[in-house]
């Protein structure tokens, strides 16, 4: 896989991948696209932090959408 536009240390970021969400890819309009295996849906990030609530919008999207007991 080439070159990963993202920190790693993003709370939101960091609290997919230790869930079992692997990045893909990022979109045409910069957004970051994580998929899990056990999940149809895809989980869209923002490449930057806004106004505060997107990070913890996206971790609460994503503790609704993980599988119980899905970790990496």
């Amino acid at each position: 896989m080439g070159k990963r536009s993202f920190d790693r240390k993003r709370p939101d970021i960091a609290f997919a991948l230790d869930n079992g969400w692997r990045y893909v890819r990022t979109s045409g309009s910069g957004h970051l696209i994580f998929e899990h295996p056990e999940v149809e849906k895809k989980c869209t990030m923002s490449c930057s932090l806004g106004g505060g609530r997107g990070e913890r919008n996206a971790i609460a999207w994503l503790k609704r959408n993980t599988p119980r007991g899905a970790t990496a």
